[in-house]
Order: structure tokens, then C-alpha cells, then sequence
């Protein structure tokens, strides 16, 4: 799923700069139907992929965290040994 949202994504960019780059001659009566449905699709893909990357940022920060925890603890342990060593 994460690769075609990925590709899905791209394209909605490449959508929205045609979008963005087109002219209306006002002759297609469909046009501000089509444009507004053009837009809505890509607001919720792009919505959906923001949720996505975020999602994958908080996985990689729970990930490390059994790693800090243990940075933190071999921290706590030497900076007693220092105090330690200070006072005696």
C-alpha cells in the first residue's frame, strides 16, 4: 500500500501542477465540476500521506527508544561512579 500511495502521491503533485497551470476558456461547462472533483481527490491523498509519513516517524521514534533507555541508564550509572569518586 505505501508504494502506490507513494506513486498515487506523485501523481496528484504532477495533477495539481496541471491543475494549477490551466486555463479556462470558459466553453467546457463541465470544467468547474471537474476541477473541483480533481482537487477533493487530490486534498484527501495528500492528507492521507502526510498521516502516513507521520505515522512511520513515530514508529522509527519508538523504535530507538529501548536504545536511549540504555543510553540514559550506562549515563545514570557513570555519573553516580563520579559523585562517588568526589565525595570519597
Amino acid at each position: 500500500m505505501s508504494k502506490g500511495l507513494k506513486r498515487l502521491t506523485a501523481s496528484t503533485l504532477r495533477e495539481f501542477q496541471k491543475i494549477q497551470d490551466m486555463q479556462s476558456d470558459g466553453a467546457d461547462q463541465h470544467f468547474p465540476t471537474i476541477l473541483r472533483a480533481k482537487v477533493a481527490a487530490g486534498s484527501a491523498t495528500l492528507s492521507t500521506q502526510v498521516k502516513v509519513d507521520e505515522n512511520q516517524m513515530r514508529a522509527a521514534v519508538v523504535d530507538r527508544l529501548p536504545e536511549l533507555l540504555e543510553i540514559l541508564r550506562e549515563e545514570e550509572i557513570k555519573y553516580a561512579l563520579r559523585q562517588q569518586q568526589k565525595t570519597g
